[in-house]
């Protein structure tokens, strides 16, 4: 019997950092990935999506994914004005590809880019809620292109 990981998704409700959940739930003060990673970390679950993590691309928005063996952030441009729900549908999207047997770094991948071509695809409509139920293949099997980085190992998670 293969084992599930157990994972969490902490999305910011503001496009500023310093008003993220993550830094809520750790009272840690986020400015940049390397924060974002160390107050993953300390949460306990073995893997922990955050959505909305610091880019490395210009102009860009990325999903960070921080497991107790490494470090991958999945990157794609920012589209402004973007509606809600974007969060839940990447925790979603992310979930159902592990349990369909997916790597973590190829759920991440897919997720991101799952959520990036229905987004881009309501914004092009001019639709101010996702278009979901138009774009069932964008869900299915997403053409999207997303930047994916290893950028490091996880610190160590502490015993609660």
């Amino acid at each position: 019997m293969r084992r599930s990981p157990s994972v969490s998704f902490l999305c910011p409700t503001s496009p500023r950092p310093t008003a993220s959940s993550l830094e809520f739930l750790t009272g840690l003060e986020l400015a940049d990935n390397r924060d974002l990673i160390e107050a993953a970390s300390a949460l306990g679950p073995r893997t922990v999506v955050v959505t909305s993590a610091f880019p490395l691309l210009r102009g860009g928005t990325g999903n960070l994914l921080v497991d107790d063996r490494e470090v991958m952030l999945a990157e794609h441009r920012l589209i402004e004005n973007a509606p809600k729900g974007l969060g839940d549908l990447t925790s979603a999207v992310f979930l159902a590809r592990i349990l369909s047997g997916a790597t973590l770094e190829k759920a991440l991948q897919s997720a991101t880019a799952t959520v990036f071509e229905l987004l881009a695809r309501t914004i092009k409509r001019g639709a101010d809620e996702l278009t979901i139920e138009t774009d069932l293949d964008s869900l299915k099997h997403p053409m999207a292109m997303v930047q994916m980085r290893r950028i490091g190992r996880s610190m160590p998670k502490q015993p609660a």
